[in-house]
C-alpha cells in the first residue's frame, strides 16, 4: 500500500461485494486474484468478477486507477462503482463514479458523473444507493460534471445522479464533513446518512446520523438528535440501515 491515503479501513483488501444471478463482483483495495488456493496470483487490481462458485471471470478486465469503496447495480443493468479512482480503462471524466457493462467490464458511453474536490487533496466517493431512476451518493468531494455538462458544479459531499446518464439530480444535502454510509428508506420518501460530520445543511441534531428529505436533501424536521451510548468514545458513525418501522 505504498503511498496510499490512511483511511478506514485501513488494512483491508475487499471493500464492497455486489451479486447477480449469475455473478459476484468483489471491489476495494486488492492488486490481484488467485484462482483457488494454490492457483497463480493474477493482476487484477480493484475490482473482479466470479462466478456463484467462487471462479474468477477472467474476461471482466476493467482497469481501475485507484479504489473501489462501492458498487451497486442499477434496474436497467448498469454496474455502479464509486470510490478514489481517478480513471477506468483510461477514460475520460471516469474520476470517482462511473457506469460500467456488467458483462464485460466497459465504460457505458455517455455516461458521465465525475467528481473531485477543490477544498482538499482528500476525496472519495464513500458509499452509493440505487433507487429507480436515481443513484445516491456520498462521500468526501464538494464538485461534479455529470451526464452533458462541461463545467463542475459545488455540491457539499452528497448528491444524487441520473441512472441514464449521470446528470445531477435534486438531492443535495450538505454535511459538514464526511459520509461513510448512506441508505434510501423502504417507502422512498427519505435518504439516511452516518458518517463524521456534525451538522446538515447547519442543522447539528442531524450530526454523525442525518435524515434528510429524498427530494432536496434537506434534513427531516422534528428529529431528535442521535445520542451515543459512550459519551467518551468517537462519535461517528459507520453505517445505516432502514427496517421500516426503526
Amino acid at each position: 500500500h505504498t503511498d496510499e491515503q490512511v483511511v478506514e479501513p485501513w488494512n483491508s483488501n475487499v471493500l464492497a461485494i455486489e451479486s447477480t444471478s449469475t455473478r459476484v463482483f468483489v471491489g476495494g483495495r486488492f492488486t490481484g486474484v488467485q484462482q483457488g488456493p494454490t492457483g497463480a496470483t493474477t493482476s487484477q487490481p480493484s475490482l473482479a468478477a466470479f462466478d456463484l462458485d467462487g471462479n474468477w471471470i477472467s474476461t471482466f478486465r476493467p482497469v481501475i486507477v485507484g479504489r473501489v469503496w462501492d458498487i451497486a447495480l442499477t434496474p436497467d443493468n448498469k454496474l455502479i462503482i464509486a470510490g478514489d479512482f481517478t480513471s477506468v480503462n483510461g477514460v475520460t471524466n471516469t474520476r470517482g463514479l462511473t457506469a460500467l457493462d456488467p458483462t464485460t467490464g466497459a465504460v457505458i458511453p455517455g455516461w458521465k458523473a465525475r467528481v473531485s474536490r477543490n477544498a482538499g487533496t482528500e476525496w472519495r466517493v464513500r458509499t452509493i444507493d440505487v433507487r429507480g431512476a436515481w443513484i445516491y451518493a456520498a462521500g468526501t468531494f464538494d464538485r461534479v460534471m455529470g451526464g452533458t455538462a462541461t463545467v463542475p458544479v459545488a455540491v457539499t459531499n452528497a448528491m444524487s445522479v441520473s441512472v441514464a446518464n449521470g446528470s445531477l439530480g435534486t438531492w443535495k444535502p450538505t454535511p459538514n464533513g464526511s459520509v461513510v454510509d448512506i441508505a434510501v428508506t423502504n417507502d422512498s420518501t427519505r435518504v439516511l446518512m452516518a458518517g463524521n460530520f456534525v451538522s446538515v445543511g447547519g442543522n447539528a441534531t442531524h450530526g454523525y446520523f442525518g435524515i434528510t428529505s429524498i427530494a432536496n436533501g434537506a434534513p427531516t424536521p422534528g428529529t431528535g438528535a442521535w445520542r451515543p451510548s459512550d459519551t467518551a468514545r468517537a462519535r461517528y458513525q459507520q453505517a445505516v440501515a432502514d427496517l421500516g418501522d426503526r
